[in-house]
């Protein structure tokens, strides 16, 4: 059970009290490649550039970019948000386990690097 709600409060919570338990490995990293292209290019674009067809298309207006958004967000902020959701994106706590959602994590943090 996750123990923060997700509302603001649970953010925060979760941005001052959780930290990636998983090394950063290549074996990691390609897992949360594969996670990632799978579960989050569709919006947030193969390189996290928001620049996924369907934002292309206007079919959702774009997410931060990751070189934006990541300097204001740290990890459990991150995972806070792929578990509950935040503004539009959804929640994916049922799609993808809590190591995979921390092995995105991992990967997502290459992307701005």
């Amino acid at each position: 059970k996750y123990p923060y709600p997700c509302n603001n409060i649970g953010y925060e919570k979760a941005g001052l009290e959780l930290k990636n338990p998983l090394p950063v490995t290549p074996y990691n990293l390609t897992k949360g490649k594969e996670l990632f292209n799978g579960h989050c290019a569709h919006c947030h674009g193969l390189t996290g550039k928001s620049d996924a067809p369907m934002v292309l298309k206007n079919k959702f207006p774009p997410p931060p970019p990751y070189s934006v958004r990541l300097k204001t967000i740290n990890d459990g902020k991150m995972f806070h948000s792929i578990t509950c959701g935040k503004n539009l994106m959804p929640a994916n706590r049922n799609e993808l386990s809590v190591e995979e959602r921390w092995l995105v994590i991992l990967y997502i943090k290459t992307l701005v690097k």
